[in-house]
């Protein structure tokens, strides 16, 4: 009997051993990938291959190992083929990705610089090269947290390059970008498409905030993107002393203040860029430009084509300006009830800082305004003239050029396929129309004359 009794215990082990793990299976599949992160010594098995160092980053071929790089915020990696994201809409009940790096207190990304003393750097400060690859469906779903992308946080030391993100579709509370929510350190070559969306401040396409001397440089975002205020197409909020340079954005932008096709909020320089989507101001919007939406920085050698719409301090370059802009341009239709400018739509006279706009113009006819605050309105036609720009300084050797009657200003570094022409006039289209039904009438004819001599 005693060998009757073990024989039961270990079948009541067994059965019980086996609905455990099916009971643990159910729930792994129900919830999806939950990633193990934790300090410490990083195992190298979790990579492709590679230590980890400059001259031999981990290696990265799946989004499991993606993941991981929050094992070690400070190594070196680098992708090895394109990641497929899709199963990362089912991880963390369905929270998604868990963002690389972050910052102790969300109060820094109001744009200030972070207190050393106080804040534990906790952003990824190593650096992540992409060879050209992209990332592919990736989901994150966190709309009561802070610093959302692929990177939450990238530190100063950090340098992302020639990466790009696919079909992504990202959901945060503040500080929101495609990529990073916040950037202290160097972007370059990246891009990012899909749908970004922030239900407070600082959304953007690529970037949420750029910050203290980040750096983002030949970059675009494509896509919709939405938030409350400092929304932007490309950058929510350029601060301090970083950079936009280089780059475009192109997606659809909705922001209730402060939204720009390419940066909302800009505090800081933004160089050699420009935006074609278009802006939408919700609600009783204010701010909303087809650049930027409010401008306390440097903007120029810039450009903006998309239409911009809201109700107060509306342009189609800059909605409120207290800053800088020189050698820039827009031709985007603009719509607003109250301060709306071709180029920009209010420039402060008064108080402590006063907006100055230099050597810029928009096109009267594209823009339907008359009137802006700075700058020169133009024609269609003188928009499409090098004179109207070089009688201003423009620089047509390093920065700009243009094809004579048939494209507005470009930028130099722009691939041909994304020169901008003006739309066919009402009088081209009424010539085009008359035309055929002139060539039509005439077909007409000579056919029945045909058949009477038949």
């Amino acid at each position: 009997m005693s060998h009757i009794g073990e024989i039961m215990r270990y079948g009541k082990n067994l059965v019980f051993g086996v609905v455990a793990f099916l009971l643990f299976s159910m729930i792994s599949v129900g919830v999806g990938y939950m990633p193990d992160i934790i300090s410490g010594e990083t195992d190298v098995s979790i990579f492709a291959g590679g230590s980890g160092t400059e001259d031999d980053p981990y290696q990265i071929n799946n989004i499991e190992q993606l993941q991981n790089m929050s094992k070690d915020l400070t190594a070196h990696y680098e992708l090895i083929d394109d990641i497929d994201a899709s199963t990362t809409e089912g991880w963390n009940d369905r929270a998604g990705f868990e963002p690389v790096g972050e910052y102790e207190d969300p109060a820094d990304g109001i744009g200030e610089p972070p207190n050393d003393e106080e804040d534990e750097e906790i952003e990824f400060t190593g650096t992540l090269k992409g060879n050209d690859h992209e990332i592919k469906d990736l989901h994150i779903d966190r709309p009561y947290e802070s610093f959302v992308g692929l990177f939450g946080a990238i530190g100063e030391e950090a340098f992302v390059i020639n990466i790009g993100l696919v079909n992504v579709s990202i959901a945060g509370e503040s500080l929101v970008g495609g990529l990073v929510g916040i950037n202290l350190g160097t972007v370059e070559n990246t891009h990012v498409k899909g749908n970004i969306n922030g239900s407070s401040f600082g959304t953007g396409g690529l970037v949420g905030m750029n910050n203290k001397v980040g750096r983002v440089q030949s970059s675009y975002a494509t896509g919709a993107v939405s938030g409350e205020r400092w929304v932007g197409g490309l950058v929510g909020h350029n601060a301090l002393s970083s950079t936009v340079e280089n780059s475009h954005a192109g997606g659809e932008v909705t922001g209730e203040s402060t939204a720009g096709g390419l940066v909302g909020y800009n505090r800081a320089f933004v160089k050699n860029s420009f935006a074609t989507g278009n802006i939408t101001g919700l609600g009783w919007s204010k701010s909303i430009g087809g650049l930027i939406g409010h401008n306390d920085g440097s903007v120029s050698n810039s450009y903006a084509v998309g239409n911009v719409t809201g109700d107060k301090w509306i342009g189609g370059l800059v909605g409120f300006n207290i800053g800088t802009i020189e050698y820039s341009y827009s031709v985007g239709k603009v719509s607003g009830t109250e301060d709306t400018g071709g180029l920009v739509g209010t420039s402060p006279d008064k108080g402590v800082k006063q907006g100055t706009v230099l050597h810029s113009f928009w096109d009267v006819e594209t823009s339907e305004q008359d009137d802006s605050e700075g700058g020169t309105g133009k024609s269609t036609s003188e928009m499409t003239k090098e004179d109207t720009f070089t009688d201003a300084g423009w620089d047509f050797e390093e920065k700009w050029d243009i094809i004579e009657d048939e494209t507005y200003p470009y930028l130099q570094w722009q691939e041909e396929d994304t020169y901008l022409r003006p739309a066919p006039s009402d009088d081209f289209n009424w010539l085009i129309w008359s035309t055929i039904a002139a060539i039509t009438i005439v077909g007409a004819i000579i056919y029945v004359k045909s058949l009477s001599k038949k």
